[in-house]
């Protein structure tokens, strides 16, 4: 046995199964707790709240409603708090997601759908992917309207299922002064 001059203790211990040192002894402990943590943080990923998917349509006077954004707020009453949000394609379509996934926990929601444009102001092509965007250049574009232009606002009222919603429907008429229709799916 060999022994640290400073210290007094043995550099190396010799054993049955061969020579175990410090560093060896450590770098082993190291990797483990590695392991143990990353086994922890792999397995608390695959618990976490339960999702059902969540889909549907959004029509507004009859007419698919397209580049809207679709936002589900949980009910004070529900087991689990999941908020949601989406966007309607070109046939109205939408799929929410809460934080990257797909779907939300079962339970009551409120359902605001806010459309993204503004009817009568022009797109500048250079914005169509962005819809944002487009609003704010239309918008710019001709100040004077940009005062009388407020986005469509619709509110809802939903239950998801715990197997999952087959496809909801929101049916939205033009909106009266306060700009505010209430309906439920």
């Amino acid at each position: 046995m060999h022994y640290d001059t400073c210290r007094s203790q043995p550099i190396a211990v010799t054993t049955l199964t061969g020579t175990v040192t410090r560093r060896k002894k450590l770098a082993f402990s190291i990797r483990f707790a590695i392991f143990i943590s990353l086994f922890a943080l792999s397995a608390m990923g695959c618990g976490g709240v339960k999702l059902v998917p969540v889909q549907g349509t959004v029509f507004k006077d009859g007419k698919p409603m397209a580049d809207a954004n679709v936002s589900f707020v949980p009910d004070q009453s529900n087991k689990e708090s999941t908020a949601g949000t989406g966007v309607t394609g070109e046939d109205g379509a939408f799929q929410i997601r809460f934080e990257d996934r797909a779907g939300l926990s079962p339970g009551k929601y409120k359902v605001m759908v806010v459309s993204n444009s503004v009817e009568g102001i022009a797109v500048n092509p250079d914005f169509e992917a962005d819809p944002m965007m487009a609003r704010q250049a239309a918008l710019a574009k001709k100040p004077s309207e940009a005062a009388k232009a407020t986005p469509f606002r619709a509110d809802f009222e939903a239950e998801i299922e715990s197997e999952g919603n087959k496809t909801l429907k929101f049916e939205a008429k033009s909106a009266p002064a306060s700009g505010t229709t209430k309906a439920k799916s």
